[in-house]
């Protein structure tokens, strides 16, 4: 989406699900869910090196002063800082 306006649709092709549902082929659709895991974690990576790189940003941060929920359901995650998130510490 771009200004409220939707630009791409990416939803194509089809899913197995075993998890409940058999071995069934659906259609994607904007609402298929997808495990993603640590997909993400070289894109997150790339961008908070730019963000350091313009001064947004310093590997010593705690992860709660740009996301403050990471800590809200507790287990020990308060003074995480992006250092160690990143490296799966």
């Amino acid at each position: 989406y771009y200004r409220g306006q939707e630009i791409a649709n990416v939803c194509a092709g089809k899913y197995r699900s075993v998890a409940g549902w058999g071995n069934a082929w659906r259609p994607v659709t904007p609402s298929t869910r997808f495990m993603g895991y640590s997909v993400s974690k070289g894109i997150a990576a790339a961008t908070f090196l730019a963000m350091a790189d313009a001064g947004l940003m310093k590997y010593s941060d705690p992860v709660e002063k740009f996301w403050p929920e990471f800590c809200s359901s507790g287990g020990g995650k308060k003074g995480v800082t992006i250092a160690q998130a990143l490296s799966h510490r």
